[in-house]
Parts: C-alpha cells; sequence; structure tokens
C-alpha cells in the first residue's frame, strides 16, 4: 500500500499592519524576517532571514511579537496573520477556526474564518470545551439557590407567580420544574 503524503508547497507573502519590508508569512504558519542592513555602533551590517521562533499564550495559541528596529510594534497569534494573508473573508467574520481542534496547527489547510458562534459550536461538538451551564452561562438569569428555591416553592405557587417573583418566563420556569434546564442542581 502507497501512502499519500499531504506535502503543502511553502509560499510566503509580506506581513500587512506596514511591516512589508520587514516580514513575511507562510501558508504553513511560519514567520521569518527579511534580510536587511542595521546598524551596529559606527557601522552597518547586514542581517540575513531568519525564521522567527514562537511562543505560547495563556490559551495555547502560538503568537510572535514584530518589531520595527528596537520598537515594539505588535504581537500577533500566527493563525490569524495566516488567515489573514492567504484566505479570503468576504463575510467579514471575526473568529479564525482550527479544523483538527490543534491550536499549534497554523497550517493554511487547517483553518478557516468562522463567526463567534460557529467558532463555539465547533469546539463544543469536537470536545474542546464543555458548554457553559447554570451561573455560568453568559445568559443565566438565575442562580444555584434561586432553582432551589423555585423547586421548594412550587408546591405553594404556580408557575406563573413563579416566574413573576424571580423575572423569569413561565417557560424558564417550567425547564426548571422538569429538569430541562439546571439538571446538575
Amino acid at each position: 500500500m502507497v501512502l499519500k503524503a499531504n506535502i503543502m508547497q511553502e509560499v510566503w507573502v509580506n506581513c500587512n499592519y506596514g511591516l512589508e519590508e520587514y516580514y513575511q508569512i507562510s501558508n504553513l504558519g511560519r514567520v521569518k524576517t527579511l534580510p536587511r542592513i542595521v546598524n551596529r555602533g559606527e557601522g552597518k551590517q547586514l542581517m540575513p532571514e531568519k525564521i522567527l521562533k514562537t511562543r505560547i499564550d495563556k490559551n495555547g495559541y502560538e503568537f510572535v511579537g514584530l518589531y520595527v528596529g528596537k520598537k515594539k510594534q505588535i504581537f500577533k497569534k500566527i493563525h490569524n496573520l495566516v488567515a489573514e494573508l492567504f484566505i479570503p473573508n468576504p463575510e467579514k467574520k471575526k473568529c479564525v477556526n482550527h479544523k483538527d481542534g490543534v491550536k499549534g496547527n497554523n497550517r493554511l489547510d487547517n483553518l478557516e474564518w468562522v463567526t463567534h458562534k460557529e467558532n463555539t459550536l465547533h469546539a463544543v461538538k469536537n470536545n474542546l470545551m464543555k458548554p457553559p451551564k447554570g451561573e455560568s452561562h453568559p445568559f443565566s438569569v438565575l442562580k444555584a439557590e434561586d432553582v432551589l428555591l423555585i423547586r421548594k416553592l412550587y408546591p405553594f405557587l404556580n408557575q406563573v407567580e413563579l416566574s413573576k417573583k424571580f423575572n423569569v418566563s413561565r417557560k424558564c420556569v417550567g425547564n426548571v420544574l422538569n429538569n430541562k434546564s439546571w439538571k446538575h442542581v
């Protein structure tokens, strides 16, 4: 059996952000400096091109600091640089998704533009994150103690009265009582 290798030809393009003459980004997710002449003491020195080392941020994404001289210009995540330079974004989506879920795989064929919602759904679907539940959900109005109190008061108050008391819809109260939401409480 012959295995077909997925070999992508490396293509380099000039960086954006006004740094076009200093840096290039490749479709394989690498960043390099371009050859340049720098002042060293009383003379000038030719600096050859060089592949930059990346660092990992607190969320596990590779990033690089791009400079002109000693002045710090920007810190950019590698996957964003690759997507901005190689992937058209006619819908103006804000996020770049790693299709395989591996944050260090910044190859062009592994990246795509997505909305925040599409990015979150991809992460949940691929077990890269757990969906927020209970109080940690950004749209949660109730707290765990409210849910316990609703369940305790239900024999004495109906769903409409409970919804008014806790400032939520009757459907929300029904979902709490039927364990469709807040199952873990």
